[in-house]
This record gives C-alpha cells, sequence and structure tokens, in this order.
C-alpha cells in the first residue's frame, strides 16, 4: 500500500511586540562606529524554528522596508522624510535574536556610514527615533507578527557624537531648556565628558551664557526658556540613579541625574584640597584636541584628567578641548558646608566654589552602551563522572563597564551539545551523564570536552571563552551487598514467626552490587566475603557475576553451624584473597569498603 504521511504546516504567527518608549529609558540603542542596531522587546524567541539560538542569522526573514531611522524622531509611524534612512536587505550584515526580549542587527559598513553620515544624525538636531510599521517581524514559515509596530521608539545617546540634546523640562506651567551636550572628550581610562551649553546656542566662546550653580531652592519663577541649571534640583542621586540624597547635603556621591533618558553625572574636580595646580602631563601629549586621550590617567581623575589630556604641546589652548570654554568648572567635589571645589580649564587649577556662585558647566554621560562585555571566570572545570543529566558544571560570567541591560550568554564549540547553557544565569548543565570509560567527547575521546561561551549586552559581543569541561574517573565502589538466596532452606511458622533452617550442604547466595561495571579475575586467588553464622565467620567466594555491576558469591553450610538470629554480613570483610576487582578492562582496582548488612 502507500503510506499517507501527515503534513503539519506551521500557521502561528509569531507574537513579537517592540517596548514602547518610557521616559527615563530607550528601546533602541546604537554602536557608534559598529553599526550594531540593539531592539528591546518581548517574544522575539518565537521568530526562531526549533534548534536555532542566538546565533541563527534571520536577515533574510525580516521586512527590512517596516524598518525607518526616523532622524529627530519626526516622521510618522512608518514613514519617512528625505533625510531618514530606510533599509533594505542588502544593507544588513545579520539579525540576530539575543534573547527573547532583545534583537541585534548588524549593518554593513556602507550602510553604517551613510546612517551616522547623515545630517542632524543622533541627537545633534533632536532625539532619533525607530518606527516599525506592523510585520516587520516574520519566523520561517512565513507567518507575520501584527503587533511589532511601534512609533518613536527612544534611541539611546549615542557617546562620541558631537551633541547630545538634553531636551526641556515643564515645572508649574512653566517650560525650560537644558541645552545640549557637546564638543565630547574621552579620557580617564575612557570615560566620556562633554562640555554643557546649557545656552544651546552650539557656542561656548562665552561661558557666561552656559553658567550652572548648585544651590538652588526652587525653580526659576520667569517664563523664560532659557534658565541656569540649578544642580542641586536634579542632581541628588546615588550612581544607581534611583537612591535619592537622603540628607539633601553636599555628597560626591549623589552627583547623578537622568535627563530627557540619558544618565549623566556632575564630574568631580580630580583632585582634593583648594590651590592647587597640576604641573606637566601626566598622561602623556594627546595627539590632538578633537580626539583627546583615553590612557589611563595615574594620578588624576574627572576634570582634572580632562585639563591633562589636552595639556600636551600637540594640543591647543593649554589643556582646553577644542570647543570647551577655557574658564572655571563647577564640580560635584564637596569641600565643606555650601562649598565645592572648582576647576580651572586651561590653567589645571583647583580652588574653592560658593555654591551661590555660577560658572561653566561640564557632565560625564553614562547611559550609552559603547563597550564590549569581557569574559571573566576560569578556563577549566570538572565534573565527576556519572554526575545526573542537570548537574550544572561551570558559570559562566562577564562584566561590563556600561551595560544598559542584562546580559546574553551563548554556547558554542565543538562538544556543545553535551551541555546546556542558560543564556541568563550563565549556568551549564549536563544534557547527559557522562561516562568515564565511553567519553563522547569531540575529537581524540579524552574525557575533555571543549566549548566557548560569549556574552553580549544587546550590541556588542564579548571575545569568545574557551572552557575545558574534563571528567574526572571514579573507581567501581560497593554500593549495596544483600543476602538473595538459599538452597532447600525449610520453613516452620508464619507470618513474622517463620523460622528457616539451612542443612548441611543448602548454598547461600549473596549478592555485591559495585557502582559501575568491574572486572573480577581469579587467576592469583578467589575473591571472599565473610558472613557471621552464630557467631562463626565463614568466607562465601565469588563464583560468578549475572551482570557487570553485580558480583555473585555462594557459601556452602557445613556440619555443626547453628545460629538462631540469622546470618549477617561483616563490615569491611570483602577480600581479593589475591584475586583482582578492577575498573573495567582497566588496572584500577575498585574501592572494596562496605557497612555491615544486619541479620537476614
Amino acid at each position: 500500500g502507500v503510506n499517507n504521511p501527515t503534513l503539519l504546516v506551521d500557521y502561528a504567527p509569531p507574537t513579537v511586540t517592540i517596548s514602547p518608549s518610557v521616559t527615563g529609558t530607550a528601546t533602541v540603542a546604537y554602536g557608534y562606529h559598529t553599526g550594531v542596531i540593539g531592539i528591546k522587546g518581548t517574544n522575539f524567541s518565537t521568530l526562531l524554528s526549533a534548534g536555532e539560538n542566538s546565533t541563527t542569522d534571520i536577515k533574510e526573514r525580516l521586512d527590512w522596508t517596516k524598518l525607518v531611522w526616523d532622524i529627530n524622531g519626526d516622521s510618522a509611524n512608518g514613514s519617512s522624510t528625505a533625510s531618514d534612512m530606510t533599509f533594505a536587505l542588502s544593507d544588513i550584515t545579520s539579525a540576530k535574536v539575543l534573547s527573547d526580549t532583545q534583537i541585534a542587527i548588524t549593518l554593513i559598513n556602507d550602510k553604517m556610514t551613510a546612517l551616522e553620515s547623515k545630517g542632524n544624525f543622533g541627537s545633534s538636531g533632536g532625539a532619533d527615533t525607530i518606527d516599525i510599521s506592523a510585520g516587520f517581524a516574520r519566523d520561517a514559515a512565513g507567518n507575520v507578527s501584527t503587533n511589532d509596530a511601534v512609533t518613536n521608539a527612544k534611541m539611546e545617546a549615542i557617546l562620541g557624537e558631537a551633541f547630545i540634546n538634553l531636551g526641556n523640562i515643564t515645572v508649574g506651567g512653566k517650560t525650560y531648556r537644558y541645552g545640549q551636550l557637546m564638543a565630547p572628550v574621552q579620557v580617564d581610562g575612557g570615560n566620556w565628558f562633554y562640555y554643557w551649553d546649557a545656552s544651546g546656542d552650539g557656542s561656548a566662546t562665552s561661558a557666561g551664557d552656559d553658567r550652572v550653580v548648585w544651590n538652588a531652592t526652587a525653580w526659576p519663577s520667569d517664563n523664560n526658556t532659557v534658565y541656569m541649571p540649578k544642580l542641586d534640583l536634579e542632581f541628588k542621586y546615588a550612581s544607581d540613579f534611583t537612591t535619592i540624597n537622603p540628607s539633601a547635603a553636599p555628597s560626591a556621591d549623589y552627583r547623578y541625574a537622568t535627563i530627557n533618558g540619558i544618565k549623566v553625572a556632575v564630574p568631580l574636580a580630580g583632585a582634593g584640597g583648594a590651590n592647587y595646580n597640576a604641573g606637566g602631563t601626566s598622561v602623556g601629549n594627546a595627539t590632538s584636541a578633537a580626539a583627546g586621550s583615553n590612557a589611563v590617567n595615574p594620578n588624576y581623575d574627572g576634570l582634572i584628567a580632562v585639563w591633562d589630556a589636552y595639556n600636551g604641546t600637540t594640543s591647543s589652548g593649554n589643556g582646553t578641548p577644542t570647543g570647551w570654554s577655557g574658564s572655571n568648572y563647577v564640580t560635584a567635589t564637596p569641600y565643606g558646608a555650601g562649598t565645592h571645589v572648582m576647576v580651572g580649564i586651561g590653567a589645571g587649577s583647583l580652588s574653592l566654589l560658593g555654591d551661590n556662585s555660577s560658572y561653566a558647566g561640564a557632565l560625564q554621560v553614562f547611559n550609552t552602551n559603547n563597550s564590549a562585555p569581557v569574559m571573566s571566570g576560569a578556563a577549566t572545570a570538572t565534573v565527576t563522572e556519572n554526575a545526573t543529566i542537570g548537574t550544572v558544571v561551570y558559570t559562566a560570567t562577564a562584566t561590563d563597564q556600561d551595560a544598559v541591560g542584562s546580559m546574553v550568554y551563548t554556547l558554542s564549540g565543538t562538544d556543545q551539545g553535551v551541555f546546556t547553557l542558560n543564556s541568563t544565569t550563565g549556568a551549564l548543565s549536563l544534557n547527559y551523564s557522562l561516562d568515564y570509560e565511553n567519553p563522547i567527547d569531540s575529537g581524540v575521546r579524552d574525557n575533555v570536552y571543549n566549548i566557548t561561551i560569549t556574552a553580549s549586552d544587546g550590541l556588542y559581543t564579548s571575545a569568545a571563552k574557551a572552557v575545558a569541561i574534563t571528567v574526572n574517573n571514579v573507581l567501581p565502589s560497593v554500593s549495596g551487598i544483600a543476602i538473595t538466596g538459599q538452597t532447600n532452606a525449610t520453613s516452620s511458622g508464619s507470618g513474622s514467626s517463620t523460622v528457616y533452617t539451612l542443612n548441611t550442604g543448602d548454598v547461600i547466595t549473596v549478592k555485591v552490587t559495585m557502582s559501575e561495571a568491574t572486572t573480577v579475575s581469579t587467576a592469583g586467588g578467589i575473591p571472599t566475603l565473610n558472613l557471621n553464622i552464630g557467631g562463626t565467620a565463614v568466607q562465601a567466594r565469588y563464583a560468578y557475576s549475572s551482570s557487570t555491576t553485580e558480583l555473585i558469591f555462594t557459601y556452602t553450610v557445613v556440619a555443626g553451624l547453628n545460629d538462631t538470629n540469622g546470618i549477617s554480613v561483616d563490615a569491611n570483610s570483602l577480600s581479593l584473597n589475591g584475586g583482582t576487582l578492577t575498573e573495567g578492562s582497566g588496572a584500577r582496582n575498585a574501592t572494596l569498603t562496605h557497612t555491615v548488612v544486619a541479620v537476614d
């Protein structure tokens, strides 16, 4: 006859949703000069088929005509203006589902360059967003998501770009403007600092227009949209950007704020005390005033590090970065009640600042994802053979100096199929109970299982961490002893009062169970096991193996033995007697210790 196989058709659409913008958070992150777009949402895993994971490229499944990079966030949903950026499949290097809540899209180099060259790219003229029309997300069967549309998905600030717009704030019906950040410099081991163009005029030639002040108890009463930023009103949080200064007292620990979704902080001075002048350049001459130096300054941090990096012979302004004002700057370093330390950019001097005085400002920016995770933890681990399926044998760890979300771990390598990696916790567990005598590792079968693990923060992926998991051998040991039978025994009584009687010539059988396959050799003698019959020690002799792990010993009853309490096995009474008990066909001797077996 002809078989009629059942054809299963996948009609279930993916249930992807893209996270809408929420005040203080960002839906989309972009890696400047990397071309990686990270998008947050839910149910991205419904785009994957069985056996696919975070290494699977799904770019050909997605409808790229539904994705628009909205310069300034001013376009209608799913549409674009002439200045916005649209995409095609040929623009995409890869698209990968990193986790159920993250997808990473990598642009080809030409598309990355074209995007970053767009006028008003990033935050220079406003906040860029992403617009996605319904149907962008599709699975391998061609099923289309109907819930993935989003308008003006907020873009994270992009560290290194020329401007970051800080937007406005409305208090008591009045709108105040924060201005913008400009002229970024990266110093002090890679930290980013921006000149605070509080007036928003794009110039630092007159720092008076950009002045900021610490001490303030209320917002200005006038309706002027340009105002002097009052630092005490906003920069009152700890480094978690959540905990508020409990006493509102001057403290370098409470200098953080989230403005227009951007995590920023008033910089530290970089040195303590007043009337301090730092001479020379501790990090070496900066290569250019525009680029600065990202070398770690061993003596200073904060604004002193900015000055020091630009105090070289190849930079202009005697320590003043291009685009910054060569004047005094307010810092977060306290110096007694109502006083902070002030840094003179252009002179490297430190002096005291009364908190009612206004001077130029700078901000350190934190929240943009600009660095890849770094894998940490050991390169090796061990597991004992016969460990149960699901046993955790290794936990991957990674650090990321500027991650904005949770880490996602990915497993690869020649022996990856032996393990399961929890992508969130990094816990590596067994898919099999591994047997030392029968290894299944790839290659030479040496009981060393080789894998690699990477960590992703949504935009950047760490270098692969090679990990070798070694299976340790366990010697066979006695896991149980039981008196399993006797021939020709007669009984009297019933129930719990039953008494069995053995006669001369009857055979007692004892089963010794080993923890794993054991080979018995009787070439040099026959192993024995001590039985206790009425206080008399007798020896049962090895007879045969009923399986690779079950050894059968027997004893034939002789005349004169009498016991009313039954037969027991003495502890640690298994003796080789010239024979051997070894692991499999190898020469590793079994462990013979065992506990007493009570009367039977």
